[in-house]
């Protein structure tokens, strides 16, 4: 028997497109049910302090190690003694008043390369002296895709829980120095510089 004979081509159209809206509603609801799932199990592993993928921060390294709750095996940050020291003397110059620049120039000059086997540069060392980690702080969901440092409600950290590379008053004489550095460059400087200059 032919539908056709009982439902007109309108009712027949407006029929197929409700079937697409309602599967397109399971579909997002679906995906967005899913979404919730991994961000559950992601909060809980991270709060666990295990290392959810990326690169390490230089100075790290991973291990693996058997998650009982879990039964399966994942990684953690650990201490890599080949970087750490660099990184104890970068935060060591900053603490002692060394710029950014003397520090670069240093670096590259002794062979030293960042974690992508680059070249040291200001912002790279910046990222670094900002680092929480350093301190033995496991963060994860910190900042956005193209601004790390941007405040987010869902930033999980974990006082203690990786091994740290630099004492507590080092990094809190650099995050002090950070602070002053910040206020200076935040400071305005003369309306008309670059506009108007000394006849002589």
């Amino acid at each position: 028997m032919c539908l056709h004979k009982f439902f007109s081509k309108e009712s027949y159209l407006f029929t197929s497109q409700l079937h697409r809206w309602i599967m397109s509603g399971i579909n997002q609801f679906y995906i967005r049910n899913l979404q919730d799932e991994i961000n559950t199990k992601t909060t809980k592993v991270a709060e666990r302090a295990y290392f959810l993928g990326g690169i390490p921060a230089y100075g790290f390294k991973t291990k693996v190690v058997r998650d009982p709750e879990a039964s399966r095996n994942r990684k953690v940050l650990e201490i890599d003694e080949n970087e750490a020291p660099v990184v104890r003397e970068i935060f060591r110059m900053v603490a002692n008043g060394v710029g950014y620049g003397e520090i670069v120039e240093r670096l590259n000059k002794e062979g030293f390369r960042n974690r992508n086997g680059n070249t040291w540069s200001k912002t790279s060392i910046a990222e670094m002296l900002r680092n929480e980690k350093y301190i033995g702080t496991y963060t994860f969901r910190k900042g956005r895709k193209h601004n790390y440092h941007a405040k987010r409600d869902d930033t999980i950290r974990v006082p203690g829980a990786i091994p740290a590379i630099v004492d507590i008053q080092t990094w809190e004489t650099v995050q002090s120095k950070l602070t002053s550095m910040k206020k200076v460059r935040s400071k305005p400087g003369p309306v008309l510089r670059g506009f108007v200059y000394c006849g002589d």
